[in-house]
């Protein structure tokens, strides 16, 4: 079980009889506030292992504690009268908890001598004591001291205040009676405070939500639901939960709640609740929401968050802009692909050999090369870069080429890159059109040249584009399997020199079995279409006994 511990200072005053009351009880009339307060907070049935501590200067033990002397001068009458001390009365309450007073307090005067008040008072504090402290008397700072050290030490030693108090003696009525003031609140303000300010220095909303499951500030004030929907607001940014973010639905919750919030029970809270409110205001689109929560992260240290949030924020976008499946890996890898593509068509135009595209999504991916967007390469070279950044920090700088080093600017500019180059220019209105093609091309890569073919298959070639024709190379027999993809990816190159993806390409491919595989597969890669033709063979007997076989065109067969 906790110790409770009262703590009192007492001053030098010639102090005057009076009753102190509050709102339940009037106390033994006395000229000590530590008596009354004593009586308030139940001390004389404390046990053995609680405690009293009353700091006392020189002056303060001859003025106000010493048991031996029963009489003191009055100033303001100008005679001796009695005066029994706090010492000798308190040994006359019976107490059974541990009564201490410390001496030899100094007066304060000075930086040096108020460190040393704060200390002696922080040694006489345990572990998990529960405090009751009374700001009466000693020096005006004092209770302001004792306010800040309350709060040092429920950090230190996982501290409960449990009553801060003041005796007005200012305020007594005509029956001589003073009230004592709970000024606890004081000590809970200052709570509000840091845990605000943690949240608006951290984004940390954990001692928010204590400190209104502390004060049981639910559904009347509307702080409990404030502060439980801010806990998950920065527990998404924490854990890069892009897909909450983007939709954007716990803020406006967030905001909504804030809108109602009455804050009567605690009025300092409202200015606090206010600046919360300003960093909590929603954004409009799914871009500003992903801009707006890197920042927000960035504000608060969680830099990798930050570069999380804004590169797959991005991809969630053109995602959203194409009618893609944002929770779909595959559909995703297309939007990260497009960007790279794209940035490397600006210098080969048929460098999207390198990615592969199976033929099913090829028709996506060139509606998505064909966005504006996609196109500009201030863009392309922006997300490439954050994806680059983003990755150095999520695999730990392990990867070629890492920066050792990543400051908080690096971070700062790819949110600015990603502000001023792709926020100007989102038009809601978009709608992707599907890649159109100018132009359809038949190349032959055969042994037979397309004027040697007969009407039938030139006329079925032509529906499926401009007859053009590649000479099938020369292969030699003795080729190694390594020589032969050589060639393959050479007449690749030499394709790809010759159309680039405004034409719609159908390849014929004939000849030498093992080179026609390498080279359908790369094509095929790629996303082009690849045709074998196909023929009957008719035998015909000639009078004189001989047999001559002719082959007649069918049809063109896709591998």
């Amino acid at each position: 079980m906790a110790r409770k511990l009262f703590i009192s200072f007492l001053g030098t005053g010639f102090y005057e009889e009076c009753t102190y009351y509050d709102s339940k009880n009037s106390y033994t009339p006395t000229r000590y506030i530590q008596q009354a307060t004593m009586e308030q907070i139940g001390v004389p049935s404390w046990e053995k292992t609680d405690a009293v501590r009353i700091f006392i200067t020189d002056k303060a033990f001859t003025d106000n504690w010493d048991k031996d002397n029963d009489m003191r001068f009055n100033s303001r009458k100008q005679i001796k009268e009695p005066y029994t001390r706090l010492g000798k009365i308190l040994d006359g309450m019976c107490i059974k908890a541990d009564v201490k007073p410390v001496f030899h307090v100094p007066v304060g005067n000075d930086k040096k001598e108020m460190w040393q008040i704060f200390k002696m008072v922080f040694d006489e504090i345990s572990d998990d004591d529960e405090l009751y402290v009374d700001l009466t008397h000693a020096f005006r700072y004092l209770p302001m001291l004792v306010l800040v050290l309350s709060n040092y030490s429920k950090l230190l030693k996982g501290t409960t205040v449990r009553q801060l108090s003041y005796g007005n003696y200012e305020a007594r009525d005509k029956e001589n009676c003073a009230p004592i003031v709970n000024l606890l609140s004081l000590s809970e303000l200052q709570d509000w405070t840091l845990a605000a300010a943690d949240f608006l220095d951290n984004g940390h909303a954990e001692r928010l939500k204590d400190m209104a499951q502390h004060f049981q500030l639910e559904a009347e004030s509307g702080v409990g639901s404030f502060v439980n929907t801010l806990e998950q607001f920065t527990v998404d940014r924490q854990t890069c939960r892009g897909a909450k973010i983007t939709n954007g639905t716990i803020r406006q919750q967030l905001h909504d709640i804030s809108q109602k919030i009455n804050s009567a029970d605690i009025p300092p809270l409202t200015p606090l609740l206010q600046m919360v409110r300003k960093r909590v205001t929603p954004p409009a689109g799914t871009m500003e929401r992903v801009v707006d929560a890197a920042q927000w992260c960035l504000q608060n240290r969680l830099w990798q968050q930050s570069l999380s949030i804004l590169q797959e924020g991005i991809v969630t976008f053109f995602c959203q802009r194409h009618h893609l499946d944002i929770m779909e890996i595959g559909e995703r890898n297309l939007i990260n692909s497009a960007f790279v593509i794209s940035l490397g068509m600006k210098k080969d135009r048929k460098k999207r050999i390198m990615w592969r595209v199976t033929p099913d999504k090829l028709p996506k991916m060139l509606e998505i090369l064909n966005d504006p967007l996609i196109c500009d390469v201030d863009i392309c070279k922006t997300f490439i870069a954050l994806t680059n950044l983003r990755n150095n920090y999520m695999h730990a700088g392990y990867e070629k080429d890492s920066a050792e080093e990543i400051s908080r600017q690096d971070i700062e500019e790819a949110i600015l890159d990603v502000s001023s180059k792709l926020l100007p220019n989102i038009d809601s209105s978009y709608e992707p059109s599907p890649w159109i093609f100018q132009e359809k091309v038949f190349l032959n890569i055969s042994n037979h040249p397309s004027l040697d073919w007969d009407e039938s298959q030139r006329e079925a070639a032509a529906t499926l584009g401009t007859i053009q024709d590649l000479s099938f190379p020369d292969i030699p027999a003795g080729a190694t399997e390594s020589d032969i993809k050589k060639m393959a990816r050479k007449t690749a190159r030499e394709i790809f020199k010759m159309y680039d993806d405004s034409i719609k390409l159908v390849v014929h491919v004939m000849g030498e079995m093992t080179f026609t595989f390498q080279l359908v597969t790369i094509l095929k890669n790629c996303g082009i279409h690849c045709v074998a033709s196909t023929s009957e063979r008719i035998v015909k007997d000639l009078s004189n006994g001989e047999r001559i076989s002719q082959f007649h065109f069918v049809a063109f067969r896709e591998y």
